[in-house]
């Protein structure tokens, strides 16, 4: 079923950010200007990374489109799949179509395409599904790009929810025939994205949350008692993200890599 991220959206429309994965920081400022510099290198470092022979690219969780333009405009024939409805509203503005509206475990190609781009979207998908249909859409030689967090073995909850375990992410990986060329560990040019997060949340928005909440009590008792009681669960929520902006406890617990894989011959 086609959904609509409405935090897709808040980074799109309210932050004014084009990209809405981590960003690769290379001495850049704590600041929006400083994430967007960081997001531009991380999609770079990607696109560089597409071997030459590579024509035909599919985006899958394309996001905002902007990588997708880029592809475009370096001379790729690009698609982009999401089951995402804003991604497609976004998408088709951006860089038009082809552009298909399915998880990618659902998807039915109608060709097959030279290079796979994954950036924080393979978390998504079911890995006990993921690598059939890679098969299924890459030609003889095609190259799989992942760029995306993974869960190590100790990793502790709430660490260990989101993102595959990376032990059996490789070790799936090697049965599917698929061949690591190049990797590189991103960690700790990432995990800055982390701390520029939890300084805004530190900031203004729980500052913003008490001044506001504090003026609700003040005029209006009953209705903040109300809101609290309906809250309650949306704020237990709210903490369990804010712990998942500790760049530290993140360092030890996942690992943020990249991968450019080539389906081997069976």
């Amino acid at each position: 079923m086609a959904k609509n991220d409405r935090a897709l959206r808040f980074y799109n429309e309210v932050l004014g950010l084009d990209r809405l994965h981590y960003g690769m920081w290379d001495n850049d400022p704590m600041s929006l200007d400083g994430v967007r510099a960081a997001q531009s290198r991380y999609e770079d470092f990607l696109i560089n990374s597409i071997p030459k022979n590579c024509k035909r690219i599919l985006d899958v969780g394309c996001g905002t489109g902007i990588m997708s333009q880029q592809l475009k405009a370096n001379g790729f024939d690009v698609e982009g799949i999401s089951p995402d409805l804003f991604q497609q509203e976004l998408y088709q503005k951006k860089v038009g179509n082809p552009f298909y509206l399915s998880k990618f475990e659902d998807f039915i190609p109608s060709q097959k395409y030279d290079c796979i781009i994954m950036s924080e979207s393979c978390q998504y998908i079911n890995l006990d599904l993921l690598f059939n249909k890679l098969k299924e859409c890459l030609c003889d030689n095609g190259v799989f790009i992942v760029c995306d967090y993974f869960v190590l073995d100790h990793a502790l909850s709430p660490f260990s929810k989101s993102g595959h375990n990376l032990n059996r992410f490789l070790k799936l990986l090697k049965f599917e025939n698929f061949v690591i060329v190049k990797e590189k560990d991103i960690t700790k040019e990432v995990t800055p994205t982390l701390d520029y997060a939890k300084f805004m949340v530190d900031q203004y928005i729980l500052p913003s949350i008490k001044l506001l909440l504090e003026k609700v009590e003040e005029k209006h008792f009953w209705i903040y008692k109300v809101l609290m009681f309906f809250t309650k669960s949306k704020v237990a929520q709210f903490n369990k993200e804010y712990l998942l902006t500790d760049s530290e406890q993140f360092q030890k617990n996942k690992k943020y890599m990249f991968y450019q894989c080539i389906l081997a011959h069976s």
